[in-house]
């Protein structure tokens, strides 16, 4: 069981995004051009301004309003914030990686994992190990790609469980957890995705990180 203290430090304020939430209101053509957002690759922890920028960098593009085909590849980065207040820079950061089939047939559409995460907690630097994986929850839990029709236009969002145990040395980010991504597709072709999380214990104690997350099509 995950401590109340990991998840009572982690977490913060916004539920996973809805369905609803993630499809988005935007009708104007989808933008063309290459999406920004780094993601850390080799795997060095931003700091929160870093992820801001990487995360605007999707922001800018507007809702993919057609439909999306086929099957990509998207990475980027989960942010788990540590406090409430805005001026507490203490921060979580993992490395997302998701395998996305757009194919309606496919009941269960997204693979990936979410890990490396380090940061700082309670103004320390931390490395957590462990990996989160849609491989290790449930069939119960979702995963799935929704599409709405709005006249011409067709918004995508996704939602996907990922499980796993995390450890760090001093105990504090320690436990099984379950994360919970909710996002939409920006930008021509789906080229970019930008959402929020949701993270829990084993004990089902729902906690928000108040984070987002982004990813980008390679």
């Amino acid at each position: 069981m995950i401590s109340s203290s990991l998840f009572k430090t982690l977490i913060a304020g916004t539920a996973v995004l809805s369905l609803a939430g993630c499809l988005g209101s935007s009708t104007s053509g989808g933008d063309t051009g290459t999406g920004g957002g780094t993601g850390t690759g080799g795997g060095t922890a931003p700091t929160p301004s870093a992820f801001k920028t990487a995360f605007d960098k999707v922001d800018i593009y507007n809702a993919t309003n057609t439909l999306i085909t086929a099957q990509a590849d998207y990475a980027g980065q989960v942010e788990l914030r540590m406090s409430e207040d805005a001026s507490n820079l203490d921060a979580v950061f993992g490395d997302a990686n998701m395998t996305i089939d757009f194919d309606p047939a496919n009941s269960r559409p997204i693979s990936g994992t979410v890990g490396n995460f380090a940061g700082k907690v309670e103004g320390k630097d931390v490395t957590i190990v462990g990996t989160l994986s849609t491989a290790n929850a449930p069939t119960s839990e979702p995963n799935l790609v929704k599409t709405l029709e709005s006249g011409q236009y067709t918004f995508t969002s996704m939602v996907a469980s990922l499980q796993g145990e995390l450890t760090d040395p001093d105990g504090k980010l320690s436990g099984q957890a379950d994360m919970n991504l909710g996002g939409s597709f920006f930008n021509s072709g789906g080229k970019e995705l930008l959402g929020s999380n949701r993270i829990e214990g084993s004990n089902g104690e729902t906690f928000s990180s108040g984070g987002g997350f982004y990813a980008n099509r390679e």
